[in-house]
């Protein structure tokens, strides 16, 4: 797999002449609870499909049954493999092993369960045997995957971080008419004002948190269905098959 051209899918979004509109749907569909991050990673999904088989540009929200249906048997998936982790219930050595599964799972297995489940269905995403050999084969382009969607990480907890300090500055905003009413009135001469600028903050930052929460979902998942499916190109097809 090209890295360079993987390090592409951090921007790739932006290249859809209708992005705007299908982010802006998408972070209205975030909204609804269970439902819409369900749907959030059936359209993760969907983008995978699309780069695997060399399509252009960003999945819509037509179909969005399909997109529910894959999220919910993705989340099922990914609770099976979340098992093992009842293991940190063992003292001492349970913790252990639970850190090198997930660490192994997140950069190894991650990728090749989604393209295994997107391509082939809910049980090929359990053929360990394949992935066995699928492993010794890969190891290079599969830590080439989790780098991409790893700095894609990075990107959405740095705005995340911005985001929730400017819900934390407006949480303050929101307490300051109640708690500057309280000090004047205690007569420590702090008169009640001064508050309503950093509540108006406050109720902008609740609004714009609900609105790019679901952004940064949508980015998340274009990041990480553009780099798997590159990744199924690269390592699952034949060189003309993937040139094709």
């Amino acid at each position: 797999m090209d890295l360079a051209l993987a390090f592409g899918g951090l921007t790739y979004l932006f290249k859809d002449k209708s992005w705007v509109g299908k982010l802006l749907l998408g972070a209205v569909i975030a909204l609804i609870p269970i439902i819409g991050w369900l749907a959030i990673i059936g359209w993760g999904i969907e983008m995978l499909r699309r780069r695997a088989n060399g399509e252009e540009g960003l999945p819509d929200w037509g179909q969005f049954g399909k997109k529910i249906g894959d999220g919910f048997l993705m989340f099922i998936i990914l609770l099976i493999y979340a098992i093992p982790m009842i293991l940190t219930f063992i003292p001492c050595i349970g913790y252990v092993i639970v850190v090198l599964y997930t660490l192994f799972l997140v950069i190894l297995m991650y990728p090749w369960i989604f393209i295994q489940y997107a391509m082939g269905g809910f049980s090929a995403a359990f053929q360990w045997k394949e992935f066995g050999s699928y492993l010794k084969e890969n190891v290079v382009e599969l830590l080439k995957a989790f780098l991409v969607t790893f700095v894609a990480g990075i990107i959405v907890g740095i705005i995340n971080m911005i985001i929730w300090s400017i819900f934390g500055v407006g949480l303050a905003g929101l307490m300051a008419p109640f708690a500057s009413r309280y000090s004047y009135m205690g007569g420590m001469g702090y008169p009640p004002a001064g508050g309503s600028f950093l509540g108006g903050v406050g109720f902008f930052g609740l609004v714009v948190i609900f609105f790019v929460y679901g952004f940064l979902m949508m980015y998340q998942q274009s990041v990480t269905g553009f780099v798997y499916g590159l990744l199924y190109k690269s390592t699952f097809l034949e060189p003309e098959e993937e040139n094709e």
